[in-house]
């Protein structure tokens, strides 16, 4: 399989969007993310209308896959990683440095893995108690010299409708529901200069793995999907849709040498200091090393002997069946050799439901890890070998993603999220 084309899918919304994630009664309540497979289905619609064979376009060993798409300033957007904690009295990320309403979130895997933290993590400014911040989404906005994180947010907001009787024209008995849906507008986690919050139009961030080699138009059938979601009778969904192919860096042969060998012989390079926006895998692996090396409690000499890595899942991922499910993907899973091993995880449990349009019924519901969770392995030094191999099916692993219906967008990963370099409340 050669997915070696990005796209980058922008999504504007132009009206309500009702992304259904369950009903309650008479409310139906909105997912705050797009899935990839509600993408993929829109596509699908504009593909058919073109005179295309669906069956030969998606059930393909190189079929495209479609990422989720979270509301955001700009891309990437992350999702924050379940070893995030912020104060519970003053959670979210400080919106600059004389902000005293919020105290700040920061990353506690490296102190729960290779320090000596035994008891809960405390604020750091007020030693109040902390709480998990784990599975949201968050961006870097700023310069690459001056940025900041964020987490910017959909806004939701319910309509109340009714039904209408077609005998008598006039409202029906008892058929009063609700639909709560995501507004044309979001939380841009940001004050002016009066200090008030900010909102922005709402934006969805997204991307679709394919095949260079494909010769069909995805950009263009991306562009052709104008609605998403349920409801569209009452005029939601209306969305306009941006893609292009994003120009992906790959690592050349020379740093992948380079790289393996700072990791073979434990220096690893010191982290450039600016935005985790430009921060490649190979950059992001060495910066998690060069501080896991630095930290100044680390004096178990057995943790001088590897180098480390972790994998944090960008979406829920779906692992083994629903007989015998998967909770805590083994080297094995990810296909990495037998000298690595596994060290340490915090995950989260959630349960991917969904619609089949082609069926007309509900998609089995599978028990899955959530967004968020965290995968600590490491790696013997000595071995460059090893090590230039282990790199290389981490690239693939972020490229093509673990478990089931990755089509979907479930089972997207991220080798080492620069959040866990953020071991103190950024000012």
């Amino acid at each position: 399989m050669a997915l070696d084309q990005r796209l980058k899918v922008t999504i504007h919304l132009e009206s309500p969007l009702l992304i259904t994630r369950q009903q309650v009664g008479f409310v139906w309540e909105s997912e705050e993310y797009i899935p990839g497979g509600v993408l993929r289905g829109a596509v699908a619609e504009v593909a058919a209308r073109h005179g295309q064979d669906l069956k030969a376009l998606f059930d393909r060993p190189n079929a495209p896959r479609f990422g989720h798409a979270y509301a955001g300033l700009g891309p990437p957007v992350g999702i924050l990683p379940q070893t995030a904690r912020t104060c519970k009295r003053h959670s979210g990320f400080r919106r600059d440095g004389q902000d005293d309403e919020r105290h700040g979130v920061w990353d506690t895997l490296l102190l729960q893995v290779f320090g000596e933290m035994q008891t809960e993590a405390r604020c750091p400014i007020c030693d109040q108690s902390t709480a998990p911040r784990g599975g949201e989404t968050y961006v870097a906005i700023g310069s690459s010299e001056e940025w900041r994180y964020v987490s910017p947010g959909a806004i939701f907001r319910r309509i109340g409708r009714t039904a209408v009787a077609r005998e008598r024209g006039a409202v029906a008995d008892r058929l009063l529901y609700t639909l709560e849906v995501i507004a044309e507008v979001m939380e841009r986690d940001e004050l002016d200069d009066y200090g008030r919050p900010l909102r922005a139009a709402t934006v969805f961030h997204g991307f679709v793995w394919g095949d260079s080699a494909d010769n069909l138009p995805w950009v263009k059938w991306l562009r052709g999907v104008n609605h998403l979601g349920g409801a569209r009778s009452r005029g939601l969904g209306q969305v306009r849709i941006e893609a292009e192919v994003e120009k992906t860096s790959l690592a050349t042969e020379d740093e992948m040498i380079q790289a393996a060998k700072h990791l073979t012989e434990g220096k690893p390079a010191t982290a450039p200091d600016h935005s985790p926006n430009g921060m490649g895998l190979l950059d992001r692996i060495l910066a998690f090393n060069q501080k896991v090396y630095a930290l100044e409690n680390l004096k178990k000499e057995e943790h001088l002997k590897f180098w480390y890595f972790t994998v944090d899942l960008q979406s829920d991922t779906i692992l083994g069946d629903v007989r015998r499910p998967c909770y805590w993907p083994g080297p094995a899973d990810l296909g990495l050799p037998e000298p690595v091993e596994k060290v340490w995880g915090l995950a989260g449990y959630s349960q991917v439901r969904g619609w089949s349009a082609a069926w007309g019924l509900p998609k089995p519901i599978a028990p899955s890890l959530a967004a968020g969770s965290t995968f600590v392995y490491r790696v013997p030094r000595g071995d460059e070998d090893l090590t230039r191999q282990v790199l290389g099916q981490c690239i693939t692993l972020e490229r093509e993603g673990i478990g089931q219906r990755r089509d979907e967008g479930w089972g997207w990963v991220q080798i080492c999220t620069p959040f866990h370099l953020e071991t103190e409340v950024r000012r």
